[in-house]
């Protein structure tokens, strides 16, 4: 069951990350 909620967490960590970026992306091409 632990090893699920690392994967949950590394999922949303990576999400996080990933949306940061597009975020950046878009600042940076407008």
């Amino acid at each position: 069951m632990q090893e699920r909620i690392m994967v949950l967490l590394l999922e949303v960590d990576n999400v996080d990350v990933l949306t940061r970026l597009i975020e950046a992306n878009d600042a940076l091409n407008n």
